[in-house]
């Protein structure tokens, strides 16, 4: 025992034991989890057997699940809701955690069914595609030959070879060895995969703050934002993005997919050019609370069989062919909720003290319900004989969501760009907490932080905020200062 616990220790004998009211938290301790519950039952087993094998909240894995069947999904099928309403299967979201939180072995658990499916297909295509391009050669060289020949002689005949040459070219259909994910292209780069992808690709990234800076511009000369594929990419609206000294590349429907995972500081320096043009409007938001420090040292592993199931089916999903989207609908009951669901989202949108950001992310929201349904719908039914229509059931699963992504999409929209002071002292309650002691000291919890804070004058700002929230209370033993630490910090209950 320390001088300072014996000094407490002492003084505790003469005072009265410390009253203590509930605490004050912080935004992710009100925040709700993640609910697996709404997948089917194959995905569910799965995004529970990763959390508990990996030490990390639901929250990752059910958000990397939506992530991956939207890469799979996105162009096999869509939604049309009412008229020529429709919904896209693609989905963009964000999920930020902070270092040390496993998020990599989180994501090879969702992306390695795709990634084998991938390698699968280019090693059988990969010969075919090499013949057709020694073809594509090989006709390209006759042509250049046709026009010397053309030059010296300017026989008609020739002209005409060269262009039923160039016919046989245009007629032929590219083959392109499959794509499915990129994790940091540029811009034009995943445009270009697109074009060579069926107009899909999926952005996916364990270490998202690489895939924000490329939205930011970061090779552009201006350094100036394009984000036009992320923003028509999510809607499926045409793009045309011209290249000097190249063939401009044209899209009609592209769906594209973003799922990262990021540090929480990655959303706060979010450029304000992504929420003025409506992209930060387009993602699905998480924000779960850290298991760093309270995580099982030897947890469960991934079940096998569970892991089996969860990859067959994957594969299954994979080799559903759609030369276009199929259209999916609602049963007429589902149709009717879907009517309740969105009457009360607008109700949400009459209060004129939403910031308009979050206003327009709240304007999307029943379009990402019906995504999420209907990728519910296609994984529920998969080996099986696909139902056209998406019954109550499917929806109201989708609907178990939607107060979870109002919460976090809400810290989201807080957090992008404001709040250091609260980031500091939750970073400063975490050391304190670390301590396991029912009393600190001022000198030694100053000692461990001092990189983090410039001045004293910042440290002891931070502790008062600590204070004014029921965390901690300042006391004097002697000449020293202490705090005393709320007995649920001490006992890891917060």
């Amino acid at each position: 025992m320390n001088a300072v616990q014996e000094l407490a220790e002492e003084q505790n004998k003469k005072a009265p034991p410390q009253e203590w009211d509930e605490p004050i938290g912080f935004d992710e301790d009100k925040l709700p989890n993640f609910d697996s519950g709404i997948f089917p039952a194959w995905i569910k087993d799965y995004v529970d057997s990763v959390a508990e094998s990996t030490q990390t909240p639901k929250d990752a894995a059910g958000i990397a699940a939506i992530s991956i069947l939207s890469t799979i999904l996105s162009r096999k099928f869509e939604v049309n809701v009412i008229g020529d309403w429709v919904e896209t299967l693609n989905t963009y979201s964000v999920m930020a955690l902070g270092s040390a939180n496993r998020k990599s072995s989180v994501f090879k658990n969702f992306i390695g069914p795709v990634m084998e499916y991938e390698q699968e297909q280019a090693e059988t295509l990969s010969i075919e595609v090499a013949k057709q391009q020694d073809w594509l050669r090989a006709k390209q060289r006759r042509i250049e030959k046709l026009e010397k020949d053309f030059a010296k002689d300017n026989d008609k005949k020739i002209l005409e070879e060269i262009y039923s040459v160039r016919e046989e070219i245009e007629a032929e259909e590219i083959m392109y060895i499959p794509s499915f994910i990129t994790a940091d292209a540029t811009p034009e780069k995943i445009a270009d995969l697109m074009a060579k992808n069926n107009e899909k690709i999926a952005v996916l990234s364990a270490e998202g703050a690489e895939a924000f800076q490329m939205m930011a511009g970061r090779y552009t000369k201006d350094k100036a934002s394009n984000i036009d594929i992320y923003l028509k990419g999510h809607s499926a609206d045409n793009v045309s993005i011209d290249r000097m000294g190249r063939e401009s590349i044209k899209l009609h429907n592209p769906t594209l997919t973003i799922g990262l995972f990021v540090q929480p500081s990655v959303i706060k320096d979010i450029p304000d050019t992504f929420q003025e043009r409506g992209l930060t409007q387009r993602f699905l938001y998480s924000f779960p609370r850290s298991k760093v420090g309270y995580r099982e040292i030897e947890p469960k592993q991934v079940d096998p069989f569970v892991k089996e199931v969860f990859h067959n089916n994957m594969n299954k999903l994979l080799r559903i062919e759609a030369e276009t989207p199929r259209q999916l609908t609602f049963d007429e009951e589902a149709s009717r909720y879907e009517v309740y669901l969105r009457t009360e989202i607008e109700e949400m949108l009459k209060d004129e003290d939403l910031p308009d950001s979050f206003q327009g992310w709240i304007g999307k929201l029943a379009g990402q319900i019906i995504r999420i349904a209907g990728l519910l719908h296609v994984a529920e039914y998969v080996g099986k004989e696909i139902p056209s229509e998406i019954n109550t059931d499917t929806l109201q699963r989708a609907n178990v969501l939607r107060e979870y992504f109002i919460q976090h999409a809400m810290k989201a929209h807080g957090v992008m760009g404001v709040n250091e002071d609260e980031e500091t002292a939750k970073y400063l309650l975490n050391v304190i907490q670390r301590q396991q002691s029912e009393t600190v000291e001022y000198r030694a919890i100053q000692e461990l932080t001092n990189r983090k804070f410039k001045t004293s004058q910042d440290f002891k700002e931070t502790l008062f905020q600590l204070e004014d929230r029921g965390f901690i209370k300042m006391d004097k033993v002697g000449r020293k200062t202490v705090y005393h630490v709320h007995p649920k910090i001490v006992n890891n209950e917060m």
